[in-house]
């Protein structure tokens, strides 16, 4: 039997050049199929380390925006042309989401919540059904079966996922920490680092359209967004001490 030659080799693929394999990357728009064409062979495996490789990835980081309860309460600004602002004028409780609809892949948001005096606020999720009323908090009867969040310094339990009651276990955070939330829509879980590391409190079960939150509760309290964008592959592992919490469909 002959022993094919063009695929899982170096020069593979008709030893097609570097340019041309690079347009063909360009013109992939899920990060999964990009992921199974960079493993192809070794020599599209490099790739990765082509200075024009980023400008690819970039696609995949959709422009910020928020759906905003309050906008006389609520201030939405630009920061950098990517990152984006989030600040709390006046009033009590408010709890704002993105319009991104988190779908068809791994999802990523990096939020720094700053200026945080007694409660720091929190980052989630809400299934794409639910819309926040003005003044809403995600623990409030008719929010808390639709959204789970990982709550800051000050919230009942420190450091706890809220969903229909606290779960405690991950680590405590504060003003000026980055708090990424990692979403996979194909395995529907969703995972916590803080300054990159990984929490053990995780929700599982998510089997339906989500958007990501952010809650803030008093005056002069801000959140940047640093960036909201789609992986080519889950940066979570498994880890010591793992807690899943069960998301409910309704």
């Amino acid at each position: 039997m002959e022993v094919p030659r063009d695929y899982n080799v170096i020069d593979g693929l008709l030893g097609l050049g570097p340019d041309i394999l690079l347009e063909v990357l360009s013109m992939i728009d899920y990060p999964g199929d990009m992921q199974q064409f960079l493993i192809t062979c070794i020599k599209i495996y490099k790739l990765k380390n082509h200075y024009r490789f980023q400008t690819f990835l970039d696609k995949y980081s959709p422009s910020i925006a928020i759906h905003n309860p309050d906008p006389s309460k609520i201030e939405f600004t630009d920061v950098d042309g990517v990152q984006k602002k989030i600040t709390y004028l006046s009033g009590f409780y408010n709890t704002v989401s993105l319009t991104q609809v988190l779908e068809n892949g791994i999802w990523s948001m990096e939020a720094q919540i700053q200026n945080a005096q007694f409660r720091c606020g929190a980052v989630g999720i809400v299934r794409d059904s639910h819309y926040f009323s003005i003044g809403a908090c995600p623990s409030d009867s008719d929010s808390r079966d639709h959204c789970v969040v990982y709550a800051g310094m000050g919230w009942g339990p420190n450091g706890s996922v809220f969903y229909r009651g606290n779960n405690v276990g991950n680590q405590i955070y504060n003003s000026n920490q980055i708090v990424r939330s990692e979403y996979d829509s194909d395995k529907g879980i969703l995972i916590w680092f803080v300054d990159e590391v990984q929490q053990p409190v995780f929700v599982t079960g998510i089997n339906e359209k989500v958007r990501f939150i952010i809650y803030m509760n008093h005056v002069g309290q801000f959140c940047i967004i640093r960036s909201l964008k789609k992986l080519i592959s889950p940066t979570s592992k498994h880890i010591a001490n793992e807690k899943a919490v069960q998301w409910q469909s309704i």
